[in-house]
């Protein structure tokens, strides 16, 4: 007669030395991989927003205004570009936080980019035709249009500069729109000059 289930010894693994050994193999080497490539699992404590990054952007006003300076007069329009916001900074963080974003008003963010894009092309277009080349040094800052607040960013607005040209004459130039201010950090919201 057989034995029954029940009698007969439970054999699990038949070498676990092996499975105890790929375990400590691979599990450093698995650990190790998800560090090298960003890929570990972060907590973040409820209503914390995730770190946000403007690229290319400086700590003060004055930073992002000599830069645009320096860019201008050395006719580095990379230089210039990199220090305007850009269309995945604009959807991700501008967007939907404007009154656009809300449903109702039937405005997508890529409409509302192409718009505001276009728009700054044609200021650029402007101050670069008349500034290119030309070097500023700057004196001062100001924001004609004052600032408004969306809770997680301020954008400041009409953007005026005070600045000595090569001849040693003082001016007010409006050579870019709007700045934004997001996390202690500043970059050019718009090119428009109005």
């Amino acid at each position: 007669m057989a034995p029954s289930n029940s009698q007969q010894p439970k054999q699990r693994f038949k070498r676990p030395w092996l499975w105890i050994g790929a375990v400590f193999l691979v599990l450093p080497l698995l650990i190790g991989t998800l560090f090298l490539t960003g890929n570990v699992l972060r907590i973040d404590s409820p209503g914390k927003e995730a770190e946000r990054q403007l690229a290319g952007s400086k700590g003060s006003p004055e930073s992002l205004a000599r830069h645009f300076l320096e860019a201008l007069a050395y006719r580095d329009r990379d230089k210039l570009t990199e220090s305007v916001l850009n269309r995945q900074e604009f959807e991700q963080y501008v967007y939907p936080k404007l009154p656009a974003s809300d449903p109702r008003a039937n405005i997508s963010a890529e409409f509302l980019w192409k718009q505001t894009h276009l728009r700054s092309q044609a200021g650029l277009s402007r101050t670069w035709g008349r500034h290119a080349g030309k070097k500023y040094r700057l004196l001062g800052y100001g924001f004609a249009g004052g600032e408004q607040d969306y809770d997680s960013f301020v954008i400041h607005k009409d953007t005026r500069l005070l600045v000595r040209d090569e001849k040693g004459q003082e001016q007010e130039l409006d050579l870019f729109g709007s700045m934004i201010e997001m996390d202690g950090e500043y970059k050019i919201y718009s090119l428009v000059v109005d």
